[in-house]
């Protein structure tokens, strides 16, 4: 986290800069914003309402909005807090509003969002974003980006990236150099696993595959289980119980495998 706060620190632009930025406003409860204690999380038919968990403040002041990416598929993304801008790319799994009530993001994102503006979004077949997508390519979650950028009208901003986000981070610094001022990697890779795995792994990576496809966000728990465990392996039971949700609540069993196909 202290990271994450000097290293945008360091690069945050002058006041001026500032004065076409969305700024995150209470507006009772219209879809982004709440006045309650819970937080309603909807994608596709599936609803649940969840306690806030601490970050309820900061949720009360999100603003999400929408945008189209090149093949129009449609990207949803959040404002939150005010100052200079920072804009964490996505990783898999996210969820705009369910990952204010994380144990693990909640109260980082709150930190950011105290002086800052914290820019967030779903990749493209996760949470409120179009789930149903043809494409789900690295060249197209680094296009969900690009469309956000383009959307807010940003002229320069660090990015932090983390695990598939540190990627996709990199690539957009590579194709747009002006618009980025500087890069916050946690734990990123350079290639998945299907370049770099034993044929061992990959037996093993693809039934993962196969036992997440038919069990995905189901209430068996031996197949919830399975994706957070294969890289949360030390995860306690509240980070279970908080990924289960997550699962059901930001996309689909086909949505799951082909990302975890690589």
């Amino acid at each position: 986290m202290r990271l994450w706060r000097e290293a945008a620190a360091d690069d945050a632009p002058s006041p001026p800069d500032q004065r076409n930025w969305p700024r995150a406003q209470a507006q009772g409860n219209t879809g982004a914003a709440h006045t309650r204690d819970t937080i309603t999380a909807t994608t596709g038919s599936r609803t649940k309402t969840i306690p806030a968990r601490g970050a309820l403040d900061v949720l009360r002041a999100q603003r999400i909005g929408f945008c189209d990416a090149a093949d129009g598929v449609k990207i949803a993304y959040a404002t939150s807090g005010t100052g200079a801008p920072i804009l964490k790319t996505a990783n898999w799994l996210t969820h705009l509003e369910f990952d204010w009530t994380s144990p693990i993001w909640g109260r980082r994102f709150s930190e950011l969002a105290r002086d800052r503006t914290l820019i967030r979004y779903d990749e493209r077949g996760c949470g409120l974003s179009d789930c149903d997508v043809r494409d789900l390519s690295f060249d197209a979650f680094v296009e969900d980006l690009e469309a956000v950028v383009n959307k807010l009208d940003i002229e320069r901003v660090p990015l932090p990236g983390i695990s598939q986000g540190a990627a996709v981070a990199v690539e957009y610094a590579a194709r747009h150099p002006e618009r980025v001022s500087g890069l916050i990697l946690i734990s990123g890779y350079a290639a998945g696993w299907r370049h770099m795995a034993s044929p061992e792994e990959h037996a093993r990576r693809e039934a993962v595959r196969d036992l997440t496809k038919v069990g995905w966000g189901t209430d068996n728990s031996a197949y919830r289980h399975i994706f957070p465990k294969t890289f949360m392996p030390d995860a306690g039971i509240e980070d279970l119980a908080w990924f289960d949700e997550l699962q059901r609540l930001t996309t689909s069993p086909d949505n799951a495998a082909r990302v975890i196909s690589g």
